[in-house]
């Protein structure tokens, strides 16, 4: 039963950000369209922000994961983009109302560890240092999130396999950059 109406609450928080942006759903419009007590819902969340941050990891997180497990960077970013593209509602509702340190964080925290895995895999790595490595993570996971905003005011137009693909290039030509710069010394 707890975890139906943990679903319950979430899905009803899903359909609420179709219809308004964020900061107007509060946690009595929650309990009354879903039709609980707001005991039940404080059984389950926190607050608003402890739901907002578990229905992006149920909604978000399950389908950044549900891909191939040696999926790369690329595919996932072009699935997500496209996510997006077919949620315009949902995206403008969230990202217009939640700050943008929530924003950041949750898109850091989930390239990070992709982008790693992308620059240990490639050919000549063990030739620069880590801390160099752990720059160039954090440095593609910030440009990302800034390609993700630029997609966002760009009324998601743009041509998503047109422009990953692009961003990926770039990424390539910066790693061999530091590859020859530390074949150099």
């Amino acid at each position: 039963m707890t975890k139906f109406t943990e679903k319950a609450i979430l899905d009803t928080f899903d359909n609420m950000l179709e219809r308004m942006p964020f900061k107007k759903i509060t946690v009595s419009a929650i309990v009354a369209e879903c039709g609980i007590s707001s005991n039940t819902f404080y059984y389950h969340f926190n607050d608003i922000y402890n739901l907002l941050e578990r229905w992006m990891e149920s909604r978000l997180g399950s389908f950044i994961n549900s891909g191939p497990g040696d999926e790369y960077w690329t595919d996932t970013t072009k699935r997500y983009l496209r996510l997006m593209k077919d949620n315009p509602d949902k995206v403008y509702n969230l990202s217009g109302s939640i700050s943008r340190e929530m924003l950041e964080n949750y898109c850091f925290t989930k390239s990070e560890s992709q982008f790693r895995s992308f620059i240990d895999g490639l050919d000549g790595i063990e030739k620069v240092p880590e801390k160099e490595r752990d720059l160039l993570a954090g440095f593609y996971c910030y440009s990302l999130l800034g390609f993700i905003l630029k997609f966002c005011w760009a009324k998601m137009e743009l041509d998503i396999d047109e422009s990953v693909d692009a961003l990926e290039k770039f990424y390539r030509g910066l790693y061999m950059s530091l590859i020859a710069d530390n074949i150099k010394e």
